[in-house]
């Protein structure tokens, strides 16, 4: 069984490491051991409204919460390497953690990969019906395979103009780029011919 003084020092230190924003006085400890509702209240409150956060904080405050180690103790060569040691691995876990979380957040959630893949799915399959549709209706209608060719046509040579302006925009790009050369170079080499004179 668990003395009611160590029970409120274990939990009022967890909840200073989560970050939890009190006074922690006499009135809090004494409400905590003894279960009131206004001290318990408002620490479930805080708890269950930031989970998700908190589960971070408490997991990575297992790895880099620094360990007090009295200084006598760190004149002892073999502690003192130790506790280098100690917070080199430290370090090492926080940039490594860091990479994780980075990759994390790069990499899609497989549930949302495949809720989306099932949603394309959907879409595909609701095209292809209205494909089928289309072609079951256009059968019947005796202009639909001239005015399919027609529209074919047109969106061709549409493509096509959009090609030969895009060649004409890049070769108006480059006449500009040869004029701004041979203006420079004309001013260059007129100011060769002044200085040899």
């Amino acid at each position: 069984e668990e003395k009611p003084d160590v029970m409120y020092q274990r939990i009022a230190e967890y909840l200073h490491i989560l970050g939890y924003q009190c006074g922690f006085d006499i009135e809090f400890q004494q409400g905590l051991i003894s279960g009131d509702k206004s001290a318990v209240h408002p620490i479930l409150y805080w708890l269950l409204g930031n989970l998700d956060a908190l589960r971070k904080r408490s997991y990575l405050a297992k790895f880099c919460m620094n360990l007090d180690v009295p200084e006598e103790f760190l004149r002892e060569e073999k502690v003192y390497e130790a506790f280098q040691q100690y917070k080199e691995l430290q370090s090492q876990f926080k940039a490594t953690h860091a990479h994780v979380e980075q990759e994390r957040q790069g990499r899609m959630i497989p549930t949302d990969l495949q809720r989306e893949v099932q949603q394309l799915d959907s879409e595909r399959e609701q095209l292809a019906q209205k494909i089928q549709h289309l072609k079951q209706r256009s059968e019947r209608d005796q202009g639909f395979q001239v005015l399919l060719e027609v529209t074919s046509m047109l969106r061709k040579e549409q493509e096509q103009e959009a090609m030969l302006a895009e060649k004409l925009a890049e070769q108006r790009y480059q006449l500009e780029q040869t004029e701004q050369l041979y203006i420079e170079k004309s001013a260059k080499l007129r100011e060769m011919r002044e200085a040899a004179q």
